[in-house]
């Protein structure tokens, strides 16, 4: 009891030429779960759905590439939406009966909502279609009335966010899809938990602004590099680092075993590294090789 965990997630999407490309990124979420934390997951609030099909896969393993049926993804994130919005509700009102509340679950109980979101349309589409929903199930139902925001809610104040539920719908491809809910802790006291998350994002929009805007044909170029060299040995990248922000590692070379190492863009500050780490060009990057092939 009473014991911390660190959860550390990422994930990047890369796509061929064409309509998808757009859709692609990269990003990494690191959590600290314990005891009294200011957003807690609403035990056995939870829609899952999980289906076998191929609207994206990779047969070939020589490529970064996947080979990706649009319009059949698409349907198949709406329709995992659908099940997960209908096993959640349908657990939330035997919860609800078990406590003596007789009413109907809609969505002006969720506070804020986040999904998984390849493209906004995609979001958009999502939230009209769990009002459909609500509307199935009770035709006389006044429509939601609530202004529906996703992580942008945590620029709001703590007071604001306190005691909000939060739903957050997770789609993998292939398919697995789960609906779940957070609770934001009542405790919005200055010092909280929940005060200092809200004050960490008070600078999200700078940090949001700074990042580079370049041009489709730059970026694309860049993709035609990364396809090029993909999986080459004796490889040193010629891309510059300037762009990359503080602490960010990026590759240096692979060598002819496909041995890779890596350097590190210095924080502000930076003291020395742990024991193994060999400084290079100092005051500008740390060096680092690894012991394994990937």
């Amino acid at each position: 009891m009473g014991r911390y965990a660190i959860v550390v997630a990422g994930d990047i999407a890369v796509y061929a030429t064409g309509n998808a490309r757009p859709t692609g990124g990269a990003g990494a979420v690191a959590m600290l779960v314990g005891p009294n934390a200011p957003l807690i997951f609403e035990r056995g609030l939870r829609g899952t759905h999980m289906q076998h099909v191929y609207d994206f896969y990779k047969p070939d393993m020589a490529s970064e590439y996947p080979v990706v049926d649009g319009k059949l993804s698409i349907q198949c994130y709406l329709s995992a939406l659908d099940r997960c919005y209908t096993v959640y509700r349908n657990k939330i009102h035997t919860q609800w009966q078990k406590e003596g509340t007789e009413r109907r679950f809609t969505l002006n109980d969720f506070g804020f909502m986040i999904f998984h979101s390849p493209y906004c349309k995609l979001v958009q589409k999502s939230v009209a279609r769990l009002l459909l929903n609500d509307f199935l199930c009770d035709q006389n139902l006044e429509k939601a009335n609530g202004v529906f925001s996703g992580l942008e809610a945590f620029r709001y104040s703590a007071e604001q966010l306190a005691g909000q539920r939060i739903s957050v719908f997770s789609y993998g491809s292939g398919f697995a899809a789960t609906l779940y809910s957070i609770r934001v802790t009542q405790d919005a006291t200055p010092g909280s938990a929940l005060n200092k998350i809200t004050a960490s994002l008070c600078d999200l929009k700078t940090r949001l602004d700074s990042r580079k805007c370049i041009a489709p044909d730059v970026f694309a170029e860049s993709m035609k590099i990364r396809q090029d060299t993909h999986n080459l040995a004796s490889y040193i990248p010629q891309s510059s680092v300037e762009d990359l922000f503080e602490g960010t590692w990026y590759l240096v070379r692979v060598d002819e075993k496909h041995r890779r190492t890596y350097a590190r863009r210095p924080l502000m500050g930076d003291g020395p590294l742990e024991a193994g780490v060999e400084v290079v060009h100092p005051g500008i990057v740390h060096e680092v090789n690894t012991q394994h092939s990937f």
